[in-house]
């Protein structure tokens, strides 16, 4: 349990590897960024070498972060409820964090589809998962900081003449209760500027014609990321033939502002379950004293 308290670090430490990683493979030599200096990470991830990082890498750095919430977030909220003095509210409390629990384990499932179905072949597919992330893990977010807030602020519950004091779960959440509540806002300014800010501002997205100057100094590449013949992608291929690729080159600064506010809520959301080695560390400190407790009775 000790080596467990850390699952979700660990899966955080893999986003954060995976996500770099991306990046600078997609920043080096001629690599495709889509006529912008930073390109959504979508497509960075979308291109191989860069694809197989972010499947492999996602989809276990997402499956840990599922275990947490599956197995140890559930438990922790249990444990809690009874050394805390939640009083009334304790059923509701625990109603709303596994709500949140399940809505995390379902997000973390359409993270994997994102990863796996990238944005060049399977559009459909990756935005739809994308969106379930997003709105799933965000409903989550702000559930696990309105839960973990209520848990902070409540008061220990009076014992009985016969059991040891319990630890309480506030020394291991002072720190990054705070943490959870700042990058739960930034979290929403980012996501504002990003999806309906970013919606209004930005150009129609456009397919890559085939005669373009990139083309032109990467032809195999190009030629390997082609339309099939005929194929006008739904109408995003305005000079036809064009290639797979995504340009964003007619609106450069405002799909910029887009895919930095992309990152930073990406991090956020991903950066947020680090602050869960916080309820494990109350979950282990909480077991041990209802352990405690139970041999001083016997």
């Amino acid at each position: 349990m000790k080596c467990l308290r850390w699952l979700p670090l660990i899966g955080v430490g893999l986003w954060g590897a995976v996500l770099l990683t991306i990046e600078i493979l997609v920043q080096t030599r001629d690599r495709y960024k889509g006529g912008i200096a930073m390109p959504y990470i979508s497509d960075a991830g979308g291109l191989k070498p860069g694809y197989y990082v972010f499947a492999i890498g996602g989809t276990i750095a997402s499956a840990l972060l599922f275990a947490q919430h599956l197995f140890f977030s559930p438990r922790y909220i249990s444990a809690i409820s009874s050394t805390n003095s939640l009083a009334a509210s304790s059923r509701c409390l625990k109603g709303w964090w596994y709500t949140a629990c399940a809505l995390a384990c379902v997000a973390a499932v359409a993270l994997i589809l994102v990863t796996w179905f990238d944005t060049y072949d399977s559009e459909d597919v990756h935005f739809y998962s994308a969106a379930t992330f997003f709105l799933l893990t965000a409903i989550a977010l702000t559930v696990f900081t309105v839960c973990s807030t209520a848990i902070y602020f409540a008061k220990p519950r009076p014992l009985q003449s016969n059991t040891q004091p319990p630890k309480t779960t506030t020394p291991s959440m002072a720190t990054l209760w705070p943490l959870k509540l700042a990058m739960t806002a930034i979290f929403w300014i980012s996501v504002i500027i990003y999806l309906p800010i970013g919606s209004v501002v930005a150009c129609e997205s456009q397919r890559l014609p085939l005669d373009s100057d990139y083309c032109a100094r990467n032809e195999d590449f190009c030629e390997d990321m082609a339309l099939p013949e005929g194929d006008d992608a739904g109408g995003s291929c305005e000079e036809p033939p064009c290639t797979k690729l995504w340009d964003y080159s007619d609106c450069p600064g405002t799909t910029l502002m887009s895919t930095i506010s992309q990152l930073v809520s990406v991090v956020m959301l991903i950066g947020y379950q680090a602050t869960f080695i916080s309820e494990n560390t109350a979950l282990f400190h909480a077991e041990q004293a209802m352990g405690s407790r139970a041999i001083v009775t016997v």
